[in-house]
């Protein structure tokens, strides 16, 4: 309700010692009551942020744990690292598997996609983006044999800076098919980005062998 007031009594005045200023003598009973029914009034129901002083210093261990707070209590950028749980999740995230375990299936031909992230919007303009993308696998060559294998990370279907990555096997040991086994990473690191981001992780094989088996994960995170 706000700060509350004593009623004025019938000599004009707010207090008793200013009714008898006044010339008024006499306490009457709706006076006294109007004087405790207001207190009670404003205790039973009322009380808001007015009647709270600044620096009341109210102990949380008094504040019902409700799960009220939401977004609107807390100004943007205002939790630290210091208050983030050791091994909490990004607000901002995601981690993409290949849906078929090692060995897996054979590279194709033509430029294809292995993986995409969900799509992330980062918080704001000074948020760092981290992303890693990963084809692990196995070339088997004939003699003779060779292959390109090329890997590349896109965002929002364009070839991200330095995000393409050539393998290039060739057997000419005489010996039979050999394996070349192989890992590629692509890290990459993003900022100033607004709105909705996507990351691809695509790759194709081309030469005389076509036997790559692979697998593969891509993986975004968002540092605040």
């Amino acid at each position: 309700m706000g700060t509350i007031l004593r009623p004025i009594k019938s000599g004009g005045a707010r207090t008793y010692v200013g009714e008898v200023a006044a010339g008024s003598t006499t306490i009457t009973d709706t006076e006294v009551d109007g004087d405790v029914d207001t207190i009670y009034s404003e205790f039973n129901g009322n009380i808001d942020n007015a009647n709270i002083k600044v620096g009341a210093g109210i102990a949380t261990s008094k504040i019902a744990q409700d799960s009220g707070l939401v977004v609107g209590h807390l100004a943007d950028n205002a939790v630290t690292l210091a208050k983030t749980a050791s091994g909490a999740a990004s607000a901002n995230g995601d981690l993409q598997l290949s849906s078929t375990p090692f060995p897996g299936t054979a590279l194709a031909g033509v430029d294809t996609t292995i993986l995409t992230s969900a799509s992330i919007t980062p918080r704001g303009l000074l948020s760092v983006l981290l992303v890693d993308a990963v084809l692990i696998g196995v070339s088997s060559l004939a003699d003779a044999q060779s292959s390109n294998i090329t890997v590349r990370l896109k965002l929002n279907a364009v070839l991200v800076t330095d995000g393409e990555v050539n393998i290039i096997h060739a057997n000419n040991a005489g010996g039979g098919t050999t394996s070349f086994p192989f890992t590629v990473v692509i890290p990459y690191r993003q900022t100033g980005l607004a709105g909705a981001q996507v990351y691809t992780l695509t790759a194709f094989e081309t030469g005389t062998g076509l036997a790559v088996r692979y697998h593969a994960s891509l993986r975004v995170v968002e540092l605040a």
